[in-house]
């Protein structure tokens, strides 16, 4: 065979290669049950069987939009309870057809065709998204990164703290990384009204920045020697034994390079 021959015969088997319908795979428990990968560039055959449904799953927070087929009389189609799957059946011999189907979120297109003789129909099939499972693992190691590094923002730089007054204010906790103050009061505790004492005089000032994290820590986004606390005419107060006014403040407003705290309203 020559040079060319062989190369138009290679070039015919990648064409047809690239216009092959994708198959799903069998599980290891059971052939009639299916898995199949979402590529929105590939189309996917389904083997029916007369007599028998064939369910095919899609992600769960998928909703059906729309379905139309070539051949609407050749296959019967519903959508399922939770309308994130449809139900094909053949309703004659030696039918096929394509079906398309529109979710929410994806479009897919089926080759619906009659299992042949001996072999197995699909009764289920079920995509899987390897491109929405990366995203969604990128997502958690970033967000893991992120809370790492907050965490060691979070760093104790100083725990010399004295509480002074009504107790029911009192934080049971409370230390500072040099650039915000944190104090953690009892488990379900109302947080109470936070006054910061304004240089080295009594003038009192209120806080307004103030956040509370998931683990129900206040964080109060400065680091004084003074910080009263009010609840209506309670009053407690918690002194910063540790304060160092001449302590130079981070640049990015935490204690780690690597983090830039931002509050929100502040201008930049």
């Amino acid at each position: 065979m020559s040079t060319k021959l062989i190369a138009c015969a290679l070039a015919g088997i990648l064409a047809l290669q690239a216009h092959a319908a994708q198959e799903p795979v069998a599980s290891k428990g059971d052939p009639r049950i299916r898995f199949v990968d979402y590529d929105p560039n590939n189309v996917v055959t389904i083997y029916g069987k007369v007599g028998a449904s064939t369910m095919i799953l899609f992600e769960p927070d998928e909703q059906l939009v729309d379905m139309v087929g070539g051949d609407t009389d050749a296959w019967q189609a519903a959508s399922t309870g939770k309308r994130n799957g449809v139900f094909f059946k053949p309703a004659v011999k030696a039918a096929s057809t394509n079906i398309q189907v529109v979710t929410n979120k994806r479009a897919y297109n089926f080759d619906m065709r009659l299992a042949p003789p001996k072999e197995t129909a699909y009764l289920t099939v079920r995509f899987r998204y390897p491109a929405a499972e990366h995203a969604a693992e990128a997502k958690t190691k970033a967000q893991e990164r992120i809370e790492a590094l907050l965490d060691h923002a979070r760093a104790v730089r100083n725990r010399d703290y004295t509480v002074q007054g009504a107790g029911e204010l009192s934080p049971v906790e409370a230390w500072d990384d040099g650039a915000v103050t944190y104090l953690r009061f009892p488990a379900r505790s109302q947080v109470p009204a936070i006054y910061a004492a304004a240089g080295d005089g009594d003038q009192l000032e209120r806080v307004e920045n103030i956040t509370v994290a998931s683990d129900g820590t206040v964080e109060v986004q400065a680091v004084r020697r003074k910080f009263v606390l009010r609840s209506g005419s309670i009053v407690a107060c918690v002194f910063n034994e540790g304060f160092d006014a001449n302590a130079p403040r981070p640049a990015t407003k935490t204690s780690s390079p690597n983090v830039e705290r931002v509050v929100k309203g502040e201008k930049r």
